[in-house]
């Protein structure tokens, strides 16, 4: 049996108990919010004058944005140290000041509920205000740290070596996720350039997932330690990533 932990963000309620079973895809915490306008000073995240601020913009007035998606960025030299502002809620932009380098979202008029669903078929093991933990047969393990964008699913390739050789590695990562023990900076560029749709990976310097967020990498990038071996094991196997909730399911089966 695997246990996955699963956190709540601020508000999120449970909808579960100890003992539960669960299925994947069924709400185990919700959380209520009500709609607001939130202000994101693009300018000072970019680092530009406000009055150049809005050249950045990649939403703008009427745009539906995402929590967690960029709104503005600013890319860097060759491709380097690119800057972004992301939206700290899901909703709509409503305004720009370009005096103050400030974009407005505004979430929904109406109260609006929030569902979290359990990634797995399994029971809840324990439950409290700040996780829930899931027991279940799949195999499973957490992510340490994660970058780019949205959940990652499909077919595992496993990576040979210690180290991954940006030399080495060929096209067919296209299409897949790229799992190896240790990536540097100039493998995971060429991995994604080569069209893997993720990696994971057993460790990458933390100055090397600072230059991923900077360049704003919007395929999903995974750290998972010592738990890499486990991972390989699926070489050739649909697995299930959502690094928000920092969970992998493998399917072993």
């Amino acid at each position: 049996m695997t246990s996955l932990s699963i956190p709540l963000k601020q508000g999120f309620s449970a909808k579960v108990k100890v003992g539960d079973k669960v299925i994947s895809g069924q709400v185990i915490a919700s959380r209520i919010t009500s709609g607001k306008d939130h202000q994101i000073h693009v300018a000072n995240f970019l680092g530009v004058p406000a009055v150049q601020s809005s050249k950045y913009l990649i939403k703008k007035p009427g745009d539906r944005v995402e929590e967690g998606f960029a709104v503005a960025v600013k890319k860097g030299a060759l491709g380097m140290g690119a800057k972004k502002a992301v939206s700290p809620v899901s909703g709509t932009v409503f305004s720009f000041d370009q005096n103050e380098g400030a974009l407005v979202i505004r979430t929904a008029d109406e109260t609006e509920t929030q569902d979290l669903f359990s990634p797995v078929d399994g029971e809840v093991s324990l439950c409290d205000n700040e996780k829930i933990v899931i027991k279940t047969d799949k195999s499973g393990i957490l992510v340490l740290k994660a970058t780019g964008e949205g959940k990652l699913e499909g077919e595992l390739i496993a990576l040979k070596g210690e180290n991954i050789d940006a030399g080495e590695l060929k096209i067919d990562v296209q299409g897949k996720i790229a799992g190896g023990k240790k990536f540097g900076r100039e493998a995971i560029a060429k991995t994604l350039g080569l069209g893997a749709i993720g990696i994971i990976a057993g460790y990458i310097a933390d100055e090397d997932f600072a230059d991923l967020e900077k360049k704003v990498v919007r395929n999903p990038v995974i750290m998972v330690g010592d738990e890499i071996d486990k991972v390989l094991k699926s070489d050739g196997k649909k697995i299930h990533a959502d690094p928000v909730n920092k969970t992998i399911i493998l399917q072993n089966e």
